[in-house]
């Protein structure tokens, strides 16, 4: 594969977002990439303006190609992707994520250039754009800032910065010798886990292949005033800490060491959720809307944690 530009396939998994659905398909018609390419969008049951904004670009652009899964969740749509997709390698980006016109040349450089590399999965940096603001509470939940990394670096896990779906690619071999992407780890509807990519990739470095960080392929994720409510940022830390828990077991054996994990991670969630929800009471009563919101979504943190541990201890 070095030394040319291989077939790639752009998997992008869309569910009700047409403020930017358009605006993301064509910055990716902008794409400099000078081999062959393709983009599939795969809805997965929206119900707002999407699909139709979807089909009428895909209709006049011959490289995009609109395809429905019924099946809920964000891994059901990405692995619907990878059964239809026709490239070598299959570059995953998302509905609200713009990208700059070289992106396809820089997420798939390590796959063609000879640097030494290995790579079974490269991903590239995330960049969070508010284009209705940011409440100040909210920014240390929300917001990613930028690398000051300049150079490729090989990871390993517990990948930092954390690997983002909607930045990344790996050889269609992969997928198709180590299987897809977990369902029951990904975003389904308004759940927010986020646990599929990091356990793709450990199944990748099990396999003797490379994890690499390009912080040359920048995303920008636009995140709208209507996700930043004090509700959905709770939901947000809840099921980022469930997914966590799933993450921190991959590199953890079976047995005493995983429970003793589990047992501690329990009880430092049970000791700091009391403070947290003092906090809480005490913002209610002085009303400090902001210091009250952040101090919410930490309890909702810690209710992740608590959920994530007890499912597995429950379950073993």
């Amino acid at each position: 594969m070095p030394d040319r530009f291989p077939f790639v396939s752009v998997i992008i998994p869309t569910y009700n977002r047409e403020r930017f659905i358009g605006e993301t398909l064509r910055r990716f018609d902008l794409q400099t990439y000078p081999g062959e390419w393709e983009l599939l969008i795969i809805d997965n049951n929206s119900s707002d303006g999407g699909p139709k904004i979807t089909r009428d670009f895909c209709a006049s652009h011959r490289r995009f190609r609109f395809v429905s899964e019924p099946r809920q969740g964000v891994s059901h749509a990405r692995n619907r992707g990878i059964r239809e997709a026709r490239g070598e390698i299959l570059a995953f980006g998302e509905d609200d994520v713009f990208v700059g016109p070289d992106w396809i040349e820089r997420i798939t450089e390590l796959f063609r250039t000879e640097r030494g590399a290995r790579p079974g999965l490269v991903y590239g940096a995330l960049v969070t754009d508010f284009p209705d603001g940011c409440p100040e509470w909210a920014k240390a939940f929300w917001d990613n800032r930028p690398t000051t990394l300049t150079e490729p670096v090989r990871r390993k896990f517990p990948f930092e910065p954390g690997i983002g779906g909607g930045n990344m690619a790996a050889p269609a071999e992969m997928f198709h010798a180590h299987g897809m992407f977990d369902p029951n780890l990904g975003r389904i509807g308004t759940r927010l886990l986020a646990g599929e990519e990091p356990e793709m990739a450990e199944r990748i470095l099990r396999a003797g292949r490379e994890v690499w960080f390009h912080p040359g392929a920048l995303g920008r994720h636009q995140i709208p005033a209507t996700r930043l409510t004090e509700e959905n940022t709770m939901r947000l830390a809840s099921d980022s800490a469930e997914s966590s828990i799933e993450a921190k077991l991959m590199k953890i054996p079976h047995g005493w060491r995983s429970t003793r994990f589990l047992l501690g991670r329990l009880l430092v969630a049970a000791l700091k959720a009391p403070f947290f929800a003092l906090n809480v009471a005490l913002a209610t009563l002085l009303r400090n809307a902001d210091h009250r919101s952040r101090s919410r979504v930490r309890l909702a943190r810690c209710g992740g944690y608590a959920r994530g541990t007890c499912g597995r201890l429950f379950t073993r």
